[in-house]
């Protein structure tokens, strides 16, 4: 991976920790079954890529642009998706573990979260305007003054939504959602 342009290209079972990806363009590219934590991918661009079952723990994205990037079945732990260029970002995840990652004031319209555990994750800020978040484990996830209208809550569960300092309407939570909605006010759902 020396080069510092990718295009269509498949990355298997490379296992670079550490390594330093920082000033590359990667495009249609596909990465499968990758220990890339810690990676440093600051200034780079990725578009139209997938990650599937690869370690991204603590990756750096210092200024890097993510557009049409997916995640399926990895992990993100301790990720500062907030660093990345806020104007180029589009990504989804599916089955994929983002706790300890940060989201601070992104525009995230839009963004689909499947099956994902998000315990600690950090949305302060951020736009999540008709934002999918389909059976997702939000435990512990921080929402301050965040735009949730519209956003799917429906089949999520330990979250803590405080309805006064975040933007809240039309988003749709189940009933069994309610006492994370209800929880600042004292009020016990039973």
């Amino acid at each position: 991976m020396n080069n510092n342009y990718h295009e269509r290209k498949i990355f298997r079972e490379i296992h670079e920790p550490g390594a330093n990806f920082s000033n590359r363009e990667f495009e249609q590219c596909k990465f499968e079954n990758c220990d890339l934590s810690d990676v440093n991918f600051s200034h780079s661009k990725l578009t139209d890529c997938t990650f599937v079952n690869c370690n991204l723990s603590m990756i750096k994205l210092q200024n890097a642009a993510l557009k049409t990037v997916d995640f399926k079945q990895c992990k993100l732990s301790g990720v500062d998706f907030s660093e990345c260029h806020d104007f180029i970002f589009e990504v989804g995840f599916s089955n994929t573990i983002l706790d300890f990652s940060t989201f601070t004031k992104l525009d995230m319209k839009y963004t689909k979260f499947r099956d994902c555990h998000i315990h600690d994750a950090n949305f302060t800020r951020c736009n999540l305007e008709s934002a999918i978040f389909k059976n997702c484990d939000l435990k512990g996830a921080t929402f301050e003054h965040t735009n949730l209208v519209k956003c799917h809550l429906s089949t999520s569960y330990n979250f803590m939504i405080n309805p006064n300092n975040n933007n809240v309407w039309k988003a749709v939570f189940s009933i069994s959602g309610l006492p994370g909605l209800l929880l600042q006010y004292g009020i016990i759902v039973e």
